[in-house]
Formats: C-alpha cells, structure tokens, sequence
C-alpha cells in the first residue's frame, strides 16, 4: 500500500496515477475541506477516469497525528507531497506548522507504523544559495540569508526533519524539484503561471527559472522509492 500525502495536489494528483497504472494500491490524505473534483477531472482528462475509483481516500491532516496514524496503518511506502507554497507574510505561521511541524508529524508516525520508506517531495528552493554566481547542486551548503525565503526555510527546516528521522532508523529519500508545471488547477500553485498568460501580462519581467513536468516529478519519486537509495537528496 501506498500512501500520499497532499494528495489532491498538483504531484499527488499525478502520483496516485503513475502508481495505479503500475497496478499499486493507494491511499489518498485528504483534508475535510478538499476538492476532489479536480484530481478527477486530471485522470479524466488524461484518459484514465476508470482508475479514479480505485483510489482509497482517507480524511485526515499532516498537522493531526491520529489522522496520520489511522492513515499509515498497513503502508508500506510514503509519499510526502502536502505543503504550503506562499511567499506572503501571512501565511508564515501556517507553513512552519504545516511544512515543519507536519513533516516531522510524516516522519514520525512512518517510523513508528513500520513504514518501509518516506518519499519527501522538497523544493530547489531548499538547496544552497550561490553568492558567486555559480551553479548550485543538492551538494551545495545551506547558507542563512536575508534572501531566503520563509518558504525556502520552511523547506530546508522540513528536509531537517526527514534526515533526522533516517539517522533514527527510517528510510527517507527527498527530491528538490524547481517550479513544477502540468495540466490542473489554474488557480492553484505553478498552474496559476499560465492563467496570468491567458489573461494578459501588461509587461515581461527580468529573470530566469528552472521548470519540471509533473509526470518527470512524479516518475522520479517511484524510482527512487523503488531503488536501493536511501538517506539522500
């Protein structure tokens, strides 16, 4: 059995389905509050509507450790997807409780469930700063800087947590994606880059990023769960 975590989000939604066609069990962390219409309308969209009902949804919360444990009962894989992504003051406390103090909340339960392996999905915005102009690597050493984001902290902080648990005996691997793209919500995460196209940009600003599909995202995570890798990034 597989579980993931923010399952009705941009990577959940695309996990729950490269996992059904490779003919796996899942199970799906849903809040109360979440809309299942869209991950639906992504499996039908990419013609597999028929595997939508095979999804096991249960309801529950990273920040609510019951949940998690009623959850985790009889899995052997996780997959920890959920998150907050914002870069507004406001939102601050939430994702220090839901990227920190819920990653650790995964962690934990995994290890004492008898969870094989933990897949947490992080964020290049975890990895080192370069102050030099030169390229960075997941092997690039975090630096403290006021141009660090409260979410690339949260981040960094929630990677903590998972290399503390595989020093304590689980097995964990994380992934640093950069900004993820594909077919959802266009209110909702990376997807919202493309409603601002539709509707107009009134100018084109300065800069660069780096962009990953979600089905590379998704296909990526499986393999290094199903590889020997373990304790890395």
């Amino acid at each position: 059995m597989h579980l993931i975590t923010g399952a009705t989000g941009i990577v959940g939604t695309r996990l729950m389905l490269e996992l059904l066609l490779k003919g796996e069990s899942v199970r799906a962390l849903r809040r109360a509050s979440s809309n299942l219409s869209w991950p639906e309308r992504i499996f039908e969209f990419l013609g597999h509507s028929e595997l939508f009902e095979s999804i096991e949804w249960v309801e529950g919360d990273v920040t609510d450790v019951e949940s998690l444990i009623q959850a985790m009962n009889g899995v052997r894989f996780v997959y920890h997807t959920a998150a907050v992504v914002s870069f507004h003051r406001r939102d601050i406390d939430v994702m220090f409780k839901v990227n920190v103090e819920g990653t650790a909340n995964v962690v934990n339960v995994a290890a004492s469930s008898g969870v094989e392996k933990v897949c947490h999905i992080s964020s290049t915005a975890a990895v080192g700063r370069s102050e030099s102009g030169q390229l960075v690597t997941e092997e690039t050493e975090w630096k403290d800087s006021p141009l660090n984001s409260a979410y690339a902290i949260t981040k960094r902080n929630a990677e903590r947590e998972v290399f503390r648990s595989q020093v304590e005996g689980l097995q964990t691997v994380v992934i640093n994606p950069s900004v993820i793209v594909g077919p959802g919500d266009r209110k909702r995460s990376s997807a919202v880059i493309f409603s601002k196209v539709d509707e107009g940009l009134k100018f084109y600003p300065l800069g660069a990023n780096a962009f990953v599909g979600v089905k590379d995202v998704a296909r990526a995570a499986i393999l290094l769960m199903e590889s020997a890798t373990t304790g890395d990034r």
